[in-house]
């Protein structure tokens, strides 16, 4: 029996958005709809800033035995591969299918041994990870809105402008997040680590859902095009 391939899909689009990944794209038999059950899956990623730490997870650690062929959009590739996935290519992720994907995967943590230091260490990073997500999504979102800070600014520049726009947002909650992303020394000792995770749980985690839920309410089927 073969897994279902939109599970699979869903997995690639966690594992992307884990790596920081913007844009995956599933091009080839599969993207055209002439793939058999147990075809290639072939995709190109862009925006990733550690590639080959994504393809190794990929080729390595996805639910599935089909093979994977992966090509990096940031790399030279011949003019008629590129056009080819430019033509036929269908996205498999975009920032807000990104941010909900690996919120997915975050939200799980409450469930994990969070007195391991290996599995707080992972939950802070996939907090890190989620944060940057978030405040690049508002990026984006701001530039539907007009708002000059869409083609520039730092991620308190860009909180700072969706602030205004998103009454969902919980002000205290964005600036504790920006503080706690610019210091590091929690991941290396054990009590402010544990306290971190913990306020991730608490704190972090639902208002990263708020504001999944806030910006699903506000712009619908915007966020899927």
């Amino acid at each position: 029996m073969v897994v279902p391939a939109e599970q699979v899909y869903e997995q690639i689009r966690a594992m992307s958005a884990e790596a920081g990944a913007s844009k995956v794209v599933v091009f080839g038999s599969r993207a055209k709809g002439t793939n058999r059950p147990k075809s290639d899956i072939d995709l190109a990623v862009a925006g990733c800033p550690n590639f080959s730490q994504l393809e190794d997870a990929l080729q390595n650690d996805l639910w599935s035995l089909l093979k994977l062929d992966v090509v990096n959009l940031d790399e030279p590739i011949s003019d008629e591969l590129r056009a080819e996935i430019e033509r036929d290519g269908r996205c498999s992720m975009r920032k807000y299918e990104n941010y909900v994907a690996a919120l997915r995967s975050l939200a799980q943590a409450p469930q994990q041994d969070l007195d391991n230091e290996f599995v707080q260490s992972g939950i802070i990073g996939k907090c890190k990870m989620q944060f940057e997500l978030g405040w690049k999504l508002m990026k984006a979102l701001l530039a539907y809105e007009g708002d000059p800070v869409s083609a520039a600014g730092s991620p308190r520049d860009a909180i700072k402008a969706a602030f205004q726009y998103y009454d969902f947002m919980d002000e205290s909650l964005w600036l504790r997040m920006l503080r706690d992303r610019n210091d590091s020394a929690h991941v290396y000792d054990a009590a402010p680590a544990r306290r971190l995770v913990d306020t991730i749980i608490t704190d972090y985690i639902p208002e990263f859902e708020r504001l999944r839920q806030g910006l699903a309410d506000r712009y619908g089927s915007l966020l899927l095009s």
